[in-house]
């Protein structure tokens, strides 16, 4: 038993060693919701489409092993970059999407919030963004600052916004809608933790029968 957790601590080390092909677990969220507010400086690129109640929807995909980058207990910002990560979305006829920089924001406290930001160019956000924002002003949603692995409750907030930041055509725009859905749509496992890559499977089932062949030799 002795040898079987050794080689079982081994493997655990070769995967926090090796945490793209062992641990990556993305998940992808998807939202729904209507604008609220547009306005377009000097022209209006959409000719008028776009406008209050006009529908959005999209998705944005995150890693659900990312390390908190804030070293703080009740605040978390958890990033991604590049494909498969990032953020998508379709209002009206118009369509954006980056998967140049995700960030996840975490606060548990009063208020607790919830913050997704996507940009273009990379974190500085160079380019073209998009962001959700939620806000319960009764702090409780969240017991901690861990990131959500499954999809915050809209109706626990009182704030539940999206907005897009950006030049389309050479026109400042910007967009706010609210929020009317916020589900998981693909990579959701159990409320406990993501499900296992398939390389991590691999690297245990390995330990596992070097384990057994050690044993058998000890035996013979």
């Amino acid at each position: 038993m002795k040898k079987l957790a050794s080689v079982l601590a081994a493997a655990a080390w070769l995967c926090a060693g090796l945490a793209e092909p062992c641990a990556a677990a993305p998940i992808t969220f998807a939202f729904t919701g209507s604008v609220n507010q547009a306005s377009f400086d000097p022209n209006d690129p959409f000719g008028g489409t776009i406008g209050f109640g006009t529908a959005f929807s999209g998705s944005y995909t995150f890693e659900s092993t990312a390390a908190d980058g804030i070293p703080f207990a009740t605040n978390g910002s958890y990033s991604a970059f590049g494909a498969p990560y990032g953020f998508s979305v379709t209002i009206g006829a118009f369509n954006f999407s980056t998967p140049d920089a995700l960030s996840i924001t975490t606060g548990d406290g009063v208020p607790d919030q919830y913050t997704v930001l996507a940009c273009e160019g990379g974190p500085f956000c160079f380019g073209s963004s998009a962001s959700l924002f939620l806000m319960d002003f009764d702090g409780t949603v969240f017991s901690n600052d861990a990131l959500p692995i499954a999809a915050p409750p809209l109706s626990a907030f009182e704030i539940a916004l999206f907005t897009f930041n950006g030049f389309v055509n050479g026109n400042q725009t910007q967009i706010q809608g609210q929020l009317e859905s916020l589900v998981c749509s693909a990579g959701c496992g159990p409320v406990g933790g993501p499900v296992p890559e398939p390389g991590s499977l691999i690297l245990v089932g390995s330990a596992l029968m070097l384990a057994a062949s050690r044993l058998r030799r000890r035996r013979t």
